[in-house]
């Protein structure tokens, strides 16, 4: 299998968890990334975070798609990979 935990979880406008970017050994330059819990999230429950980021909402529309994840705030876009 390739890629890390995070390929299994999804995006939503009203996400629960944050991408956090974390230095595990003092004097690491590059951090890792660590998805962590805004709240308690009950067993059961998808786990899920903004793809967006924090994005304007004046993102380019070139690196946008259309969101499905039915968010009663659901901002209609999320982005992409762009090459």
């Amino acid at each position: 299998a390739r890629g890390g935990v995070a390929r299994f979880v999804n995006h939503s406008c009203a996400p629960n968890c944050e991408v956090v970017p974390t230095r595990l050994r003092r004097g690491q330059f590059l951090p890792s990334l660590s998805l962590v819990a805004l709240a308690a999230v009950p067993t059961g429950v998808e786990l899920c975070f903004d793809y967006a980021g924090g994005a304007p909402d004046d993102a380019v529309e070139d690196s946008r798609t259309e969101c499905f994840c039915g968010a009663p705030a659901c901002r209609g876009w999320l982005l992409r990979h762009v090459e």
